[in-house]
């Protein structure tokens, strides 16, 4: 199973002519290189006490060197796909029509295939098993 951890990201529009930094959930393979990110990062949690360990810990990612958005493969809006069959399958989210956003995962490229709810990094649905 991939392992997450918060990074800076570096981005840049297409033509060069702006370019931002975010904290994002960056998400890495069994080597231990990035292969996905979270889009649109909120700071959530049901206690003050967790979103200030969330905080805590985003803080700690500004220590470490800060990852080019172009080195992480690029999340897929689903919204956007027909149907489950497109790639790549790290870091796709989707939102429901009762408004759960949900984080898609895979630890061998697509084959196997597993759904959380965005913040939820406990609870993980099989939705397709591997080939």
């Amino acid at each position: 199973m991939s392992e997450w951890g918060y990074r800076v990201i570096h981005n840049s529009s297409e033509d060069g002519s702006d370019e931002w930094y975010s904290i994002q959930e960056v998400y890495y393979d069994n080597d231990g290189e990035p292969n996905a990110y979270s889009v649109d990062l909120q700071i959530e949690n049901d206690t003050i006490t967790g979103i200030r360990t969330q905080l805590e810990k985003m803080l700690k990612s500004l220590d470490e060197p800060v990852l080019e958005e172009s080195d992480i493969v690029k999340p897929v809006n689903l919204s956007e796909a027909d149907g489950l069959e497109v790639g790549p399958w790290e870091g796709m989210e989707e939102t429901d029509d009762d408004g759960k956003t949900w984080i898609y995962e895979s630890p061998d490229g697509g084959k196997t295939l597993y759904r959380r709810e965005f913040g939820d990094y406990n609870k993980k649905e099989q939705i397709r098993e591997g080939e």
